[in-house]
């Protein structure tokens, strides 16, 4: 019954990232609405956290698996243009025929904009993750990859014909 339970929660969270990929417009005949992958900044560069937020109102559902069958579903949401908190939960184990081994409590992540980036100028934001990864060890009180904690980042994004590039420190 769990493995039931946990697979539904997989197929509903992985709907809820791809439905933003199928959702047209309404009003096809309006040209000025248009939305490009360069509205929205990006939040993290694989594992390193870059300067972007979400802007108010919007929301990113993702769901990460690992080794030993571990996958972390995590949330972040935009409370304003340059305010963003998240959540996040997983464990071992979850995508396995065995008993799931679940992180001993929920993650919590907050990221704060200080800079916008401007055309000269990078972007600065400072924030918090309590969130790590991988297996749990409850002897150590730690993950495999232990969390980020308080940190500090810089990132100048470069938009090009069809790509992008950029740096963060």
């Amino acid at each position: 019954m769990q493995r039931a339970c946990v697979i539904v929660l997989v197929f509903i969270t992985v709907g809820f990232c791809t439905s933003s990929a199928v959702a047209q417009f309404e009003d096809f005949e309006d040209d000025v609405q248009t939305h490009t992958l360069y509205d929205m900044p990006p939040r993290q560069l694989v594992d390193v956290p870059t300067a972007g937020t979400l802007t108010k109102g919007h929301f990113d559902l993702a769901l990460r698996l690992y080794a030993n069958g571990g996958a972390l579903a995590y949330t972040d949401i935009g409370l304003s243009n340059r305010l963003m908190i998240g959540v996040s939960y997983g464990g071992t184990e979850t995508v396995s025929d065995r008993d799931p081994d679940w992180n001993p409590r929920i993650g919590f992540s907050l990221k704060f904009r200080l800079i916008d980036e401007l055309e000269y100028f990078p972007g600065v934001a400072i924030g918090y993750s309590d969130q790590g990864y991988g297996a749990w060890h409850g002897d150590m009180e730690r993950f495999d990859f232990k969390s980020r904690g308080f940190y500090a980042v810089t990132s100048r994004s470069f938009y090009f014909y069809k790509w992008t590039a950029g740096w963060h420190v």
